[in-house]
């Protein structure tokens, strides 16, 4: 591992599946400094607007769980202020989060969640959105120019930034017991990772971004996990792994700026 002297500045645009690492792997936080975490918000709702009457219903609420923190953030579109603010050396995204659906406005876009779809009811804005939900009609194609907004955004906003790809996938086999099981009925979840290796491809060469992670046939679940037992809860193994290789391209990044 290449040695770094001081911590790194990082932030997390993704899901649960990067940010555990450093639960997991407690002493990478030697190493680095752990900023923004952007989470549960699909490429739709980012490269969408605020839409007015969620934001107007919003008010001046102040967010103090970590799910309506999340809603919040996504509702407001306030993912880029964030990051422009903290300036991170390092962004390292995700796409697992487009598990979610996406409430499609005629002004703009928010994330599907147990928090949004109760806020929208209370308020009595159930019926003003249509949604969109994975491999649906339309679904695709709007995903696919949402991905390329994101992508001109996070270059626009974050100029001396570097990117990583963390090329996170639905495992196809978990640890229970000390055994390796397959899930049952692996086809939802090999056409998920074709559909995220494809994404995956296109931020890492939109970003001129290195990719990490293991392949869905070498990741397992379960095992050491932090979370329910799902295709995207990785066992501790696979977070060892992970370290190494985003230790790694940090080392690498930091030798290049300091002779550059």
């Amino acid at each position: 591992m290449t040695e770094m002297t001081s911590k790194h500045r990082l932030a997390i645009l993704g899901s649960c599946v990067t940010r555990d690492l450093f639960t997991h792997i407690p002493e990478a936080l030697e190493h680095v400094e752990l900023g923004p975490y952007v989470s549960r918000a699909t490429l739709l709702s980012m490269a969408g607007k605020a839409p007015r009457a969620v934001v107007v219903k919003l008010g001046d609420h102040v967010a103090k769980r970590f799910d309506d923190r999340r809603f919040v953030l996504d509702a407001r579109k306030d993912y880029f202020r964030v990051l422009v603010k903290y300036k991170p050396e390092t962004v390292v995204l995700d796409l697992i989060d487009e598990r979610h659906a996406t409430y499609l406005f005629d002004d703009g876009a928010l994330t599907v969640t147990k928090v949004s779809k109760e806020f929208l009811v209370e308020h009595g804005l159930q019926r003003l959105p249509r949604l969109i939900s994975p491999f649906g009609p339309d679904w695709q194609a709007l995903q696919a120019r949402s991905l390329q907004a994101l992508i001109l955004r996070l270059r626009t906003e974050l100029p001396s930034t570097r990117f990583i790809v963390h090329a996170a996938h639905y495992a196809l086999r978990y640890l229970a017991g000390g055994e390796t099981r397959s899930f049952p009925d692996p086809e939802p979840s090999r056409r998920w990772n074709a559909h995220l290796d494809a994404a995956y491809d296109q931020l890492a060469e939109g970003l001129a971004a290195p990719r990490i992670g293991a392949g869905p046939d070498s990741a397992l679940a379960g095992g050491q996990h932090l979370w329910d037992l799902t295709p995207f809860h990785y066992d501790v193994g696979y977070y060892r792994t992970l370290w190494a290789e985003l230790a790694e391209l940090i080392g690498s990044l930091r030798a290049a700026r300091l002779s550059s």
